[in-house]
């Protein structure tokens, strides 16, 4: 499980192995845990949040992706120019990086708040212009999910989870 520390705490990833990927396994692992957790919204978590104890914050860089997914599949300007939009909250926590929480806070109300207010608006109205059935359409109705999970992040959190992941290649074996 990967989350990272709310408030003051730095970030912080705790991996613990399984044999796969049951729900039941992950709230196992975290059944003494309360608090916030990123997540790229795999279902065997929605049961942890549904108790109460912990809150999800949702990952930037998941809804993203799905929308350069569907850009180097299709050239669509709608992913492209919704990408463009991303970006521009990505400078903005490049600006909050470092900077104490209350100034991370600060900056994230004042600057990427009515960004992803803006992104939502529009993702929204674009999503009445496409056929339903589109991947485009799909990677619109991710993204609209997500972004209402990730708006904790302007307050709390980290923007997205790749903080604390490591690269694919580093692995830590015990003897």
């Amino acid at each position: 499980m990967v989350w990272d520390g709310a408030g003051d705490a730095p970030p912080a990833a705790w991996y613990r192995f399984s044999i796969d990927r049951k729900g039941m396994r992950t709230s196992e692992h975290l059944k003494d845990y309360s608090g916030w957790m990123h997540s790229d919204g795999y279902a065997g978590i929605e049961q942890l949040y549904r108790t109460g104890r912990i809150n999800e914050v949702a990952c930037m860089a998941h809804i993203r992706r799905t929308l350069v997914d569907v850009h180097k599949a299709q050239g669509s300007a709608i992913a492209e120019e919704a990408i463009r939009r991303i970006a521009g909250l990505y400078a903005i926590e490049k600006e909050a990086r470092g900077s104490p929480p209350d100034v991370r806070r600060r900056l994230r109300q004042e600057k990427a708040k009515p960004v992803l207010d803006d992104l939502e608006h529009w993702l929204g109205l674009q999503l009445t212009r496409i056929s339903g059935k589109t991947p485009l359409a799909l990677a619109i109705r991710y993204a609209l999910t997500r972004i209402k999970r990730l708006r904790p992040y302007l307050a709390i959190m980290a923007f997205w989870n790749w903080i604390t992941i490591p690269p694919k290649e580093a692995c830590a074996l015990s003897p």
